[in-house]
């Protein structure tokens, strides 16, 4: 790492209204044109956090934490910033603002086994194809071999250099957003339709897989059961496929063929008492004796052939995630 941000001390934090504060720097003041992040943390945990340029408009004034005129702070050791929820009891120490130079940067070097039966010759570093020689082989190798000098580990001093990839750490201005409470499945996002010019978020619904590579929540990632259903900002849910359990009791009698309140359908029984949002994605199946659920979006489900054609303007996802009314009707 050739690059990090250097955070700013915060001598005081005065409180001017129930979510505005004005915080003051200790022994800095603010440089124009220079990236500035600002994160706030209470006895909970992070409360939020924005990027900030000095000497330009904010573009975020309704974020969950929001700069005030941050056009008009440079030179200056004093900022407001507003936070749209009501905390209280915040200190200088629920405060951590870190200033990032245009300039920095992370360093990636990338080097490739080679097979064994692979001849190869880059300078002083050969393969003869028999197993000896270097089992490894930089990206577009240098001329020149690693130094100690250079902060590699000491084993790869004398190997062959890899040239270095810089990636900036500059995180984007205009970056796609996910509302509190919405559920992505089509391209798009509920702010791209509200602002049609703005990055739009990608379409999850035809993703193979996904990955949160961080959350805010949960920064450590830990994957306890007790911090991963209490602790996060966004969740991936299959919400398409089934999901079953085994029938512990009898099955009654009255929810049978015979008593006239299921329908079969490939030869499982959907019950025709329950509300119209259960009826299509709770049913038994009793060659397995198992009670399962499945989701829909428009109606379709995993197997559907048009399942990520584009949707009408309004559509419906039924996941095979059960509310807690929805488990007590059931009961």
């Amino acid at each position: 790492v050739s690059g990090f941000g250097n955070t700013i001390g915060i001598q005081s934090v005065n409180r001017l209204s129930p979510n505005k504060y004005e915080l003051t720097l200790t022994n800095n003041t603010f440089v124009n044109n220079e990236i500035y992040f600002i994160k706030i943390t209470d006895k909970r945990g992070d409360v939020g956090g924005i990027k900030f340029i000095v000497g330009h408009a904010n573009l975020y004034p309704d974020s969950t934490v929001s700069v005030d005129r941050t056009d008009n702070i440079g030179n200056t050791n004093q900022f407001r910033v507003t936070i749209n929820t009501v905390i209280n009891d915040l200190t200088a120490n629920n405060f951590t603002l870190t200033r990032y130079p245009f300039d920095k940067y992370l360093e990636s070097y990338f080097w490739y086994y080679l097979d064994p039966s692979f001849w190869y010759k880059k300078g002083n570093f050969t393969a003869l194809g028999d197993g000896t020689g270097i089992t490894k082989v930089s990206w577009l190798p240098e001329p020149v071999p690693i130094q100690a000098s250079e902060n590699f580990p000491s084993s790869m001093t004398g190997k062959d250099k890899a040239v270095a990839v810089k990636y900036y750490v500059v995180w984007p201005d205009n970056l796609p957003i996910l509302k509190a409470g919405e559920t992505l499945t089509f391209p798009g996002g509920e702010y791209r339709v509200d602002n049609p010019t703005y990055p739009g978020l990608p379409g999850v619904l035809g993703w193979a897989s996904g990955q949160v590579i961080y959350d805010s929540l949960n920064p450590s990632m830990d994957t306890n059961e007790l911090t991963i259903t209490t602790n996060y900002l966004v969740r991936f849910v299959p919400f398409l496929e089934e999901r079953t359990v085994p029938f512990v009791n009898q099955y009654p009698d009255m929810l049978k063929p015979a008593g006239g309140r299921v329908d079969i359908i490939n030869g499982r029984y959907y019950f025709k008492d329950l509300p119209a949002g259960l009826k299509t994605r709770i049913f038994y199946d009793p060659l397995t004796n198992k009670l399962g659920i499945r989701g829909f979006i428009n109606d379709k489900t995993i197997g559907d052939k048009t399942l990520t054609a584009s949707p009408p303007p309004i559509y419906v996802v039924q996941p095979n995630v059960l509310t807690k009314r929805e488990g007590d009707i059931l009961k």
